[in-house]
């Protein structure tokens, strides 16, 4: 989380420099003179955002950006919604619910995303709400600020080769915290180098707790291992993460409603709405 905030500050002021030096003409700016600038930036946005995790906790900062996000994220209309509507195979996707329910959600989430967690007991309400009505098929869109997400977005898919990628699923959101103190120990003692370095070590615990998740749910390991290097499986992965960018938001978790789009952790009402629209056509 801490993270996540500080690459939004730094996106921040860095489009904001831009757009100042443009205006100016700082063309003469030289590189050096960035990159010291760049560097005492980042400096002082770490300093701000420790101070401000200490004195707000995290809980208050994660409530604070959902607001800001929610915010931003009031969009078009529902009848502009309806009439844009974004066709999503599932083919190969896991589904649950009724197979011939009328409506389908196709939820494009990341498992170390603390807003997909969240927006899961919303998820599990609107199935019960809609039973038989409603099916929910899953897509992978593990974001690049999680390089701990892609392994188990793999393993997930080793899981559903073995007819387990629900009960995976509900481990691998379960396990979020947990991943977390494993990256934070890995780098405790060593700080990585470079991003390459810091990305290896976290694929590294990405994938150390999905073959440990993917023990606990007695799965056949020997398969399991096989089937996370499958290139079929990192193909699909990307193609996923391309539809995503392509046609959503960019972040998670996002949904399609038979192809009306609702984007976040959204309350059920939100939910409720486009199905309900979605019901009443079909009338």
């Amino acid at each position: 989380m801490k993270s996540f905030v500080i690459v939004a500050i730094i996106g921040l002021g860095v489009s904001l420099s831009a757009c100042k030096k443009g205006e100016e003409g700082a063309s003469k700016t030289t590189g050096k003179e960035l990159s010291s600038r760049a560097k005492a930036q980042k400096e002082v946005v770490f300093e701000i955002v420790d101070k401000y995790f200490e004195e707000k906790g995290t809980e208050q900062v994660e409530k604070a950006l959902e607001a800001i996000i929610a915010k931003r994220r009031q969009g078009p209309s529902m009848e502009e919604r309806m009439s844009k509507r974004t066709p999503v195979d599932i083919a190969g996707a896991p589904v649950k619910g009724d197979p011939n329910a009328i409506i389908t959600i196709v939820e494009f989430s990341d498992f170390s995303c603390p807003f997909c967690s969240r927006v899961n007991p919303t998820i599990e309400e609107v199935m019960k709400t809609y039973a038989g009505k409603v099916k929910l098929a899953f897509r992978h869109k593990p974001l690049p600020i999680h390089p701990q997400a892609r392994p188990i977005h793999l393993g997930s898919m080793a899981a559903q080769e073995q007819g387990k990628f629900w009960e995976f699923y509900n481990r691998a959101f379960k396990g979020q915290e947990e991943v977390q103190k494993a990256s934070e120990a890995k780098f405790k003692t060593k700080k990585p180098g470079s991003r390459e370095e810091m990305e290896k070590g976290m694929d590294e615990v990405g994938k150390t707790a999905a073959r440990k998740w993917a023990q606990e749910l007695k799965l056949d390991i020997a398969k399991f291992d096989a089937d996370v290097k499958k290139a079929e499986f990192m193909s699909r992965l990307d193609s996923d993460i391309e539809f995503a960018d392509k046609n959503g938001p960019g972040g998670t978790p996002s949904f399609f409603i038979n192809g009306v789009q609702v984007v976040g952790a959204v309350p059920v009402e939100e939910f409720k709405k486009v199905i309900d629209a979605l019901l009443a056509e079909k009338k």
